[in-house]
């Protein structure tokens, strides 16, 4: 299941005052969300264990930033992919779909090295995985930490993808208004298919309430986010509009992705995260990395980068 977060400037409007046109990743109206072109946005990466995708940024020479959870196992330890000497596979191709693949395939997710290889993968070797200090402390809790990794590459592999351009973070905040551009490889949510193809939407920024408030349609509905812990997840999180009484917009492998000012197809201001509450998933939740949130992540992501 994919995962998000973000971070603008300007007086916050209110709820009613944002518009709900922009369409979703899932699509709007019955369409999917148009795909990207290659070149598009050059430093997204598809990042694949071939058993696990998500997707991910390069922010640096060896510098790889995607969800935290992402590099997790079922017991919230380190994956043994993202571990060092780990194997993983990137491409910043905007389609990578194998041969024989349609869009009625359930079964399209690449899990076959050679099969990645043949499509434009780059096999790359991993030096170590960070985690946000918080997250590696009190992983997948929610309004705790802030959902990233930093995968260090060996030099070796860094050499690999050096052709791959670098994003940069921008450590600005986010602030509900602000327009931005949301992608992901994940699967196609209305074709329920997981063809890893690049696709993107463009969205607006919006208040926490909206974007905490369960669906009422939703069977049975949950009780309601609690003012404390909204106000620790806005600590850690921003949030997009999304087709809300359609369920999660961001779905399987897209947990990860950047975030972009809309028009800046290069400069993060988030990363696609999720939560869960009382069994309500939501979506459209994105990890700040503004050098305004509590947990400092803007001093960790430099801290990072500079290794």
């Amino acid at each position: 299941m994919g995962f998000a977060i973000l971070a603008g400037c300007g007086e916050a409007p209110e709820a009613d005052e944002i518009g709900q046109n922009e369409a979703s990743l899932s699509g709007e109206g019955g369409e999917s969300a148009p795909n990207a072109r290659d070149g598009q946005f050059p430093s997204t990466l598809h990042l694949t264990s071939l058993e696990v995708a998500c997707t991910a940024t390069k922010i640096g020479p060896r510098h790889i930033l995607t969800a935290g959870h992402c590099a997790l196992d079922e017991s919230k330890k380190i994956d043994g992919p993202f571990k060092p000497g780990g194997n993983l596979f990137v491409s910043n191709k905007a389609k990578l779909v194998p041969a024989g693949c349609t869009k009625s395939e359930p079964a399209c997710f690449v899990s076959k090295e050679q099969t990645a290889i043949g499509l434009g993968y780059v096999k790359v070797t991993v030096e170590k995985t960070l985690l946000e200090p918080v997250f590696a402390k009190k992983p997948l809790t929610l309004g705790e930490g802030s959902d990233l990794a930093v995968i260090l590459l060996t030099a070796e592999s860094a050499a690999k993808i050096k052709n791959i351009p670098t994003a940069k973070i921008d450590f600005s905040a986010v602030h509900p208004g602000d327009a931005l551009t949301l992608q992901g490889y994940g699967e196609d949510c209305l074709q329920f298919n997981q063809r890893p193809e690049l696709r993107y939407a463009d969205a607006k920024a919006i208040p926490a309430l909206r974007a905490t408030t369960p669906d009422p349609e939703s069977p049975p509905p949950p009780p309601p986010i609690s003012e404390a812990l909204r106000k620790k997840i806005e600590k850690v999180m921003f949030f997009t509009d999304s087709n809300l009484r359609l369920g999660p917009t961001l779905c399987s492998g897209d947990s990860g992705a950047p975030v972009f000012r809309k028009g800046k197809p290069n400069i993060v201001v988030g990363v696609n995260s999720t939560g869960w509450h009382d069994s309500q998933m939501y979506s459209n939740w994105h990890v700040r990395l503004d050098d305004k949130t509590d947990a400092k992540v803007h001093a960790w992501l430099k801290s990072t980068l500079a290794q």
